[in-house]
Formats: structure tokens, C-alpha cells, sequence
């Protein structure tokens, strides 16, 4: 027998049972089978060209400018707003009438500088050092003064309208004539007596207590209300009591020896109020027709 053939004829075999699979049936020809009509559609619809496709613009970046710092150099009249001054040494600095609104002093060495007239509101000046500087009519409005040393600093006429003086240390301070409604102090705050007394005056009103004999001299008390507290013999030189209520409704020494000497009195109530021996001058204030002669009160050329 032919080897060669035996060992052929089994590879031949297999070819052509290869080739008999991969013939297309009736069924798998496709040419009965219709195609479905969103198929059809898609492809009867023509192709587009080259010319209808509308090109692409490039996209462009267009890079955004870093935040420009607050260029501030600190001195009289300066314009400082929002500007990051925290920790900064500004001792004996001269900034009086310098805008400091909304300006962060965290921390900053202030220590006896010149602050008169400075617009401070809204600054954030939490454990500044502010021992003997001048404030002197500056404005503090809702300025965080929390933890700050203010120790013998001159407050005169400031602003202090919602400060918050947390934790502060105003000993020796001196708040004459300072606005202190709505100031949020605590226990923590350090503060003489005297305008501690005055915070609780305009924030607590005073009506029916005993401050007889009381210091409230140069104190801003405007529209406080003080009906039938006694002030007899209280030091009210000075004070702003504009539309403030003085009346006692109880008959009594409610404002007897009182000194009122240079008091802005003006739409204050005085109904049914003692003045007798109140002492007065050319610089007192009265209400619109108020005859202090009639009430008792004494006039006094030194004041």
C-alpha cells in the first residue's frame, strides 16, 4: 500500500468538511430578510460631505489674574481698606483719619499710635495692642476688638456701636462721650466701673435704680431710659441725655444736688423731675420752654 496516499487521504477529509461549513445557507444569505424601516432609513439618508461639516473653533484659554494684594502704606489719611496688616509692628504709627474699614490687625503692635478720626469699622483688631493710643473719634462700628489690650487708651467719641470687646482690657480707658449701644462686652472685658455703669445705662435702661451720687459725667446717654431712678446728687456734667426719660413718677429727690453743668438736655422728659438745688450753666441745654429757675435749679458761672 502507498503510505503516502494513507496518510493524505484523512487531511483531504478535513479540508472539505471545512469548506463545507462555510457555506452560506439559504437562510444566511439575508436576502429575504428585509430590514427594519428606521435601519432603512438611516441608511437611504445621504452621508454628509466634507464640505457641509462646519469645523470646530479651537478652544482658547484665557487665563485668570491672581488677586491683586492691597497695596497700604500706613500714615496719616492712608487708605488701608481690607488690607492684611496681621501681627503688623505699627508702634507710635501716626494713622490718624487713615481708612482702616474692614482691615485684619489680628495681632498687630499699636501700641500709642495715632488713631484719631481712623475709620476702623468692621477691622478685625482681635488681641491687638492698643495700650495708650489715641482712638479719639474713630470709628469702631462692629470692629472685633476681642482679647485687644486697650489699657489707657483714649476712646473719646469713638464709635463702639456693636464692637465686640470680649475678653478686652480697657482698664484706664477713657470713653467719654463714646457710643456704647449694642458693644458686646462679658465678664472677661476689663472696664472701669464708671463705663461699665454707662453700658448698662444705654443697653439695660436704668429706670427705678438707685444711682445717687454717680459718676456719669461726659457720658453719652442719649434717649436712656432713667424714669424715676434716683440721681440725686449724681455728677451728670457734660453728659448727652438728648431725648432722654428723666421723669419721676414718684414724688421724690430723684435729681436734688444733681450737676448738670455744660448736660445736653434737649427732648429730654422731665416730668414731675426734683430739680431742686440742681446746679446748671450757660452751656446747660434745656428742653424747648423748660424754665430751670422754676424747677429749682441754681445757676452756677464756673460750672
Amino acid at each position: 500500500m502507498n503510505l503516502r496516499k494513507l496518510f493524505l487521504a484523512p487531511a483531504f477529509f478535513l479540508v472539505c468538511l471545512a469548506m463545507a461549513a462555510c457555506e452560506p445557507s439559504a437562510g444566511d444569505t439575508g436576502a429575504d430578510t428585509p430590514l427594519p424601516a428606521s435601519a432603512e432609513s438611516a441608511t437611504s439618508a445621504s452621508l454628509p460631505t466634507q464640505t457641509d461639516v462646519q469645523p470646530t473653533a479651537a478652544l482658547t484659554y484665557t487665563p485668570t489674574a491672581p488677586p491683586q494684594a492691597i497695596v497700604c502704606n500706613p500714615g496719616p489719611a492712608a487708605n488701608c481698606k481690607g488690607a492684611d496688616l496681621r501681627g503688623a509692628g505699627l508702634r507710635e504709627a501716626w494713622l490718624f483719619d487713615a481708612n482702616l474699614s474692614g482691615a485684619d490687625l489680628i495681632g498687630a503692635n499699636l501700641f500709642r499710635a495715632n488713631l484719631s478720626a481712623a475709620d476702623l469699622s468692621a477691622a478685625d483688631l482681635s488681641g491687638a495692642h492698643l495700650s495708650n493710643a489715641n482712638l479719639s473719634d474713630a470709628d469702631l462700628w462692629a470692629a472685633n476688638l476681642s482679647g485687644a489690650n486697650l489699657t489707657g487708651a483714649d476712646l473719646t467719641g469713638a464709635n463702639l456701636i456693636r464692637a465686640i470687646l470680649r475678653g478686652a482690657d480697657l482698664s484706664g480707658a477713657d470713653l467719654s462721650r463714646a457710643y456704647l449701644w449694642k458693644a458686646d462686652l462679658d465678664d472677661a472685658t476689663q472696664i472701669d466701673a464708671k463705663w461699665r455703669l454707662v453700658w448698662e445705662i444705654v443697653n439695660q435702661g436704668a429706670s427705678g435704680r438707685d444711682l445717687s451720687g454717680a459718676d456719669l459725667g461726659r457720658a453719652i446717654l442719649i434717649e436712656a431710659d432713667l424714669s424715676g431712678a434716683d440721681l440725686s446728687g449724681a455728677d451728670l456734667s457734660g453728659a448727652d441725655l438728648y431725648e432722654a426719660n428723666l421723669s419721676g413718677y414718684r414724688q421724690g429727690h430723684y435729681l436734688s444736688w444733681a450737676n448738670l453743668s455744660g448736660a445736653d438736655l434737649r427732648g429730654a422728659n422731665l416730668y414731675e423731675a426734683n430739680l431742686s438745688m440742681v446746679r446748671y450753666n450757660a452751656r446747660t441745654m434745656w428742653p424747648e420752654g423748660f424754665d430751670p429757675v422754676a424747677a429749682g435749679a441754681v445757676y452756677v458761672v464756673d460750672g
